[in-house]
């Protein structure tokens, strides 16, 4: 009986012992502590590399946008330049800050902190917005009043602490739970990655503090005495603070080495799998942005750019306009004026990209040649506001408007082109577009997984036409332009419509009415790349002057 007494008083100190370290482990979390002892605050998290780097580059990333202001319009909505919100988010939001560093800070504390805190002050007479204050997360503090209004109270160390009204407030908070506060991704969510990080970091930083010198094991072959143990104590330690000197010892003691061996403990791939956690994990950053480039290709660089400007700054950007939307214009102008956030320049290609995508745009029919003027900062020119209407897609009943043959057929064909082999790339270039023609009916059946199977489809079919028609063409870039124009205009004219066939029957009835013309142009392509042959007169024509 006693025994069992005993056991149950022993189990019970050891569950209370148990629950006093969750107890204890649950309050350093939550002040910035971490299971390896090393407190990870917002602070101290923005010194480790892999913070510091992911939130330095979606702050700057999203800081070199440009923020416009539109009207919306029948037709089109009109860009506005001397609205005052404009006017403070293109040159002056405060007067200590350009647009770039404002948009920089405000991006900074939301990464950090997850909630980003603009005070806004009004002109006295206008009642419009004067300037807009970034405000540190540590010094705002959110609450609901009574009223079921959200009120912030502000601690300035020059105007004191004050409360003010949500209208006073631009306040986009990041992922949380509440829907009105948002929690700190460094603290909440990614403590323990970044704590494991630092310590791996610590670790390495007093081991070359060390001058990578092991710890030192004295061993003795018996007792000392507090005499001898002092002395060779004292002299160890007073001939190891000359490194490189001899090395004296007593009492038969010997010396070993004992350290921990860095390969076994997997440092390096350690510190970088903690790296790219918090990069790709926590700020949902691709790893060759953050500077892992391990597995980055040539062949998947663009869409691993393509996943940084859809996944990883698209959130932080809807999030800013819907929020400077809803609080930086009055109620009277709410869904007249909006902000619109420019994300073009972060895919913004070299000058062969851009121009190749400019005059695939052009082929589609879906950019006019003053609005890829307007890209390229260039002025506008007479008549180029006319949206070009390819005979691919509209027929020939407006030759004058096709792109690829301009003015239609001229007479019975041009004698630069041998008719023979007009005949032979016109039937191949039909027996491709058959070859969509079966594909894409068939895709057309699955509408869930038809975007997808048409790109997957013209990966494939572009080897096909640089195969079939590579003889007759001299650049092997046209005939990739070709076909992405026709995946462009299946996907352009399928978009959102339930009768995938009958547009899929559509588009292909205007390609093959094109055949011929797609022929010619290739082969009077290819006739100007390998030299036009030039005019001369002949003896007998100088005869008959």
């Amino acid at each position: 009986m006693l025994k069992r007494t005993i056991d149950w008083l022993a189990g019970k100190i050891a569950k209370r012992s148990l629950m006093a370290q969750m107890l204890d482990a649950r309050r350093s979390l939550a002040a910035g502590g971490s299971a390896v002892n090393i407190p990870v605050t917002e602070r101290t998290a923005i010194k480790f590399s892999a913070v510091f780097a992911s939130v330095r580059i979606i702050a700057e990333t999203k800081a070199s946008l440009p923020i416009d202001v539109f009207e919306r319009k029948p037709g089109k909505d009109a860009e506005v330049k001397e609205h005052p919100v404009a006017q403070l988010l293109r040159f002056e939001p405060h007067e200590d800050f350009t647009p770039m560093i404002w948009n920089e800070v405000r991006q900074a504390h939301l990464c950090l902190w997850g909630n980003s805190y603009v005070e806004l002050e009004f002109a006295g007479r206008t009642a419009e917005i004067a300037r807009m204050i970034p405000r540190a997360p540590w010094d705002v503090q959110p609450f609901r009043g009574q009223d079921g209004r959200m009120y912030y109270t502000i601690t300035d160390a020059e105007r004191g602490s004050r409360v003010v009204d949500r209208s006073q407030m631009l306040h986009i908070p990041g992922f949380g739970f509440n829907g009105l506060v948002g929690m700190s991704v460094v603290r909440h969510f990614m403590a323990e990655s970044i704590a494991i990080g630092m310590a791996a970091d610590r670790f390495v930083a007093s081991f070359y503090g060390n001058s990578g010198r092991p710890s030192i094991v004295v061993e003795v072959p018996e007792m000392l005495d507090d005499q001898a143990y002092s002395r060779l104590k004292d002299g160890v330690e007073q001939q190891l603070q000359q490194w490189y000197k001899p090395l004296l010892l007593e009492h038969g003691a010997s010396l070993k080495a004992w350290t921990m061996p860095l390969a076994e403990a997997q440092l390096l791939e350690s510190r970088k799998f903690q790296g790219e956690e918090i990069a790709a994990r926590g700020f949902r950053l691709p790893p060759h942005v953050a500077g892992y480039l391990d597995h980055a290709k040539f062949n998947n660089i663009e869409s691993q750019d393509r996943y940084f400007e859809k996944h990883t700054m698209r959130p932080w950007l809807i999030r800013d306009e819907q929020a400077m939307n809803k609080t930086l214009f009055r109620s009277s102008e709410r869904g007249r004026f909006y902000v619109k956030i420019n994300s073009d320049g972060i895919l913004r290609g070299d000058l062969k990209t851009r121009y190749d995508a400019y005059r695939l745009a052009l082929l589609a029919g879906w950019k006019t040649i003053n609005e890829v003027r307007a890209l390229e900062d260039l002025e506008p020119l007479e008549g180029g506001d006319v949206l070009p209407r390819p005979a691919a897609i509209w027929g020939k009943d407006d030759p004058s408007m096709d792109i690829v043959n301009p003015g239609g057929d001229q007479g019975e064909g041009d004698s630069r082109v041998d008719p023979r082999l007009q005949a032979i790339t016109a039937q191949t270039v039909r027996g491709l577009i058959h070859r969509e023609a079966v594909q894409l009916k068939r895709l057309a059946g699955k509408p869930a997984e038809f975007r997808q199977a048409v790109d997957a489809f013209y990966g494939r079919h572009a080897a096909i036409v640089a195969e079939k028609l590579g003889p007759v063409s001299q650049s092997r870039q046209r005939l990739a332009m070709l076909v992405e124009s026709h995946r462009q205009e299946i996907l352009a004219l399928t978009q959102g419509r339930s009768d995938l066939r009958e547009s899929v029957d559509r588009c292909v009835q205007g390609w093959d009415r094109s055949a011929e013309d797609v022929a010619d142009s290739l082969l009077l392509d290819a006739y100007y790349q390998s030299g036009a042959p030039e005019e001369t007169t002949t003896e007998d024509d100088d005869d008959e002057d």
